[in-house]
């Protein structure tokens, strides 16, 4: 008699931990699928999400908008389906870069900090243009000493 209690403890348990999972499963993909975004603000340029990164304007060294990403690509930390790439990824050259593209919509927002952390974004071809005037407007005002780069 023992057996069949035993039984029905571990189906018991699969009921609970399957849909558990599914709703992990859910959640997760729910979440990689979000769009994130940047936010100017007073003294610091925020990029939401989960691969996110707050950035002073006093730390960034070059920004452009650029049609190209590095050639070689290879997710070593995030997460990558269709056009979504977030997260940490090396190149060919063994350098590693930020990736936080909602879309493969052209021209890429690029941001390289002083400490030479490579950073691309991407939300929508407005989006990003618009978002490269404020900031280049917020660095103006808020790091004077900025020196605007055109490749």
């Amino acid at each position: 008699m023992a057996k069949p209690k035993k039984q029905y403890k571990k189906y018991a348990i699969l009921l609970w931990i399957l849909p558990a999972m599914g709703v992990l499963l859910w959640l997760s993909n729910s979440w990689h699928d979000s769009t994130d975004t940047i936010i100017v603000s007073k003294n610091k340029l925020t990029i939401e999400g989960q691969y996110g990164i707050v950035l002073g304007y006093d730390e960034i060294k070059k920004l452009k908008l650029t049609d190209s990403l590095p050639k070689t690509l290879k997710r070593y930390n995030g997460y990558a389906e269709g056009d979504v790439r977030k997260g940490r990824f090396s190149t060919g050259f063994n350098k590693r870069v930020n990736l936080v593209l909602n879309s493969n919509a052209k021209p890429y927002l690029y941001i390289e900090t002083k400490k030479n952390r490579s950073i691309y974004f991407s939300e929508t071809t407005e989006r990003n243009k618009d978002l490269y005037n404020q900031i280049i407007s917020a660095l103006e005002v808020y790091s004077p000493n900025y020196i605007y780069f055109e490749d």
